[in-house]
């Protein structure tokens, strides 16, 4: 799997427990906040009723002679609505403004949560990256160790230099060897921590392709802290 700096921090942010839990309680502030608020605005409310009614003129004490002593049943229909306005109501609004407190405290533990993401999944890519360039570079002290081994035993089966020179070359050449195997598993390690900090299954192989990411932060959309953070880091 190709994996940009960019793709990391993208993965990094989907992926966090953290981000995501802070990102719910953001939300869930900003309704407290709403809920809060409507019991400082006005409150309008309507009600409907549809009756059914018979009436027993009689017994009201009304007669008119040839109309019936009892009327209906008939229906009618009631519409109401109704609007309540709090004119003062102090506890309702320092509840309000506590609310509203408590929603900029959320936003600022989710940007917080975010910078922190991004710092710790840039560290982990920066971190790979340098791993791969010790790989490259106890390659490169390797493969030079080796030919100078190769030289010196040509040269000692030619007459040209003692056996010692040899053994010399041959130490070295192994002492290679060995920071070369060092280099692997240290740069394996450090793989393996980011993609668990981008949260990838562990066993996801994947290859670093961002080189030198600090110097295209900002046209990748990152947060202005943490470029300023990974140029002091790359200077």
């Amino acid at each position: 799997m190709s994996l940009t700096f960019h793709d990391a921090i993208d993965l990094g942010l989907k992926n966090n427990l953290g981000v995501l839990l802070q990102s719910y309680n953001s939300i869930a502030a900003r309704g407290e906040k709403w809920k809060e608020l409507s019991e400082l605005l006005p409150n309008v409310r309507g009600a409907v009723s549809v009756n059914v009614a018979q009436d027993n003129l009689a017994a009201r004490g009304l007669r008119f002679p040839g109309f019936p002593t009892v009327v209906g049943p008939y229906g009618f229909t009631d519409a109401r609505v109704y609007l309540t306005q709090s004119i003062l109501n102090l506890k309702a609004l320092n509840r309000e403004r506590g609310a509203a407190e408590d929603e900029k405290a959320a936003q600022y533990s989710y940007k917080d949560a975010r910078e922190l993401v991004v710092l710790a999944t840039g560290n982990a890519y920066l971190q790979a990256l340098s791993g791969a360039a010790r790989v490259e570079t106890a390659e490169a002290q390797m493969e030079s160790a080796q030919a100078l081994f190769g030289k010196a035993t040509d040269q000692q089966n030619a007459g040209l230099s003692p056996a010692i020179d040899t053994l010399r070359a041959r130490v070295e050449f192994q002492n290679r060897q060995q920071q070369l195997i060092v280099a692997r598993n240290e740069y394996a390690k450090q793989k393996l921590a980011l993609v668990r900090a981008i949260g990838l299954p562990t066993g996801q192989e994947i290859a670093l392709t961002s080189k030198a990411p600090y110097d295209r932060l900002a046209t990748e959309g990152i947060e202005p802290s943490v470029q300023r953070a990974y140029a002091s880091r790359s200077d």
